[in-house]
């Protein structure tokens, strides 16, 4: 009660299609789980957000955006600060050693 070669041969070719048809379905069941973790329905997102919405992460946060507030802020500023000291700086002491030349000079009449 054996097969004949043709019968042998179509079980073959029919086994490779099932084979060939679970590779396919398991293929696009996992390209199915990927666009569902991509696009995620809304009432998850807002479960994940009521999870995350802690006063611990509110307070991270604002600090995060005080903290870059500050810095944007506060940058023009520390360049004008540090050129007006520059060039006070070079001032002050271009006549401060002017005073003390007169002082040892005139005064204190050291040559």
């Amino acid at each position: 009660m054996g097969m004949t070669p043709i019968q042998r041969f179509r079980l073959k070719q029919h086994l490779k299609r099932i084979r060939q048809k679970k590779e396919l379905l398991a293929q696009m069941e996992k390209d199915r789980k990927k666009r569902s973790k991509f696009f995620r329905p809304v009432t998850s997102r807002w479960q994940r957000f009521k999870k995350w919405s802690t006063i611990d992460h509110w307070i991270d946060l604002s600090v995060d955006i005080g903290l870059i507030a500050f810095d944007v802020l506060s940058s023009p500023i520390l360049i004008l600060v540090r050129s007006v000291r520059y060039f006070l700086n070079k001032y002050v002491n271009r006549h401060i050693k002017r005073f003390l030349k007169w002082f040892v000079h005139k005064v204190l009449k050291i040559q």
